[in-house]
């Protein structure tokens, strides 16, 4: 269900990325593209969980998709209490080990490489490629 969801939020986003039409040089990609780029790969990888969800043999139980989600909603609320006291390095890096924790990884360089690249990756790209300033 919840990718027929985020399936259909990236149709309605690519249909509202055109919505506001700029004049652009035409040699550029346009402020449409990035919109675009990022509703297709929602779409695209929403369909793709549809299809493994479907041919997924071993069903989880309702109660533990639950406990998942009642998780992952208190963790997002207590990470952003904590953001300003801990800052973002530190408190991403430690709420996507916890995520990849309760989605079921288990090897600890897995966990350790996901997560503190990621945090890397993005603290990289936010904070000195587009200087957006983070806590």
């Amino acid at each position: 269900m919840i990718s027929l969801v985020l399936a259909g939020f990236g149709l309605t986003f690519f249909a509202l990325a055109d919505f506001a039409r700029t004049a652009y040089n035409s040699a550029d990609l346009g402020p449409n593209f990035y919109p675009r780029l990022i509703s297709l790969l929602l779409l695209s990888f929403s369909v793709m969980q549809l299809i493994i969800s479907i041919r997924r043999k071993g069903k989880e139980e309702f109660e533990a998709i639950a406990w998942r989600l009642v998780g992952g909603v208190f963790l997002l609320i207590f990470g952003y209490v904590l953001l300003w006291e801990t800052g973002y390095v530190w408190l991403n890096t430690v709420f996507i080990l916890i995520l990849m924790i309760m989605g079921g990884a288990r090897k600890w360089w897995v966990l350790l490489t996901t997560s503190a690249g990621y945090t890397a990756l993005s603290y990289y790209v936010f904070a000195r490629i587009l200087n957006v300033p983070l806590p």
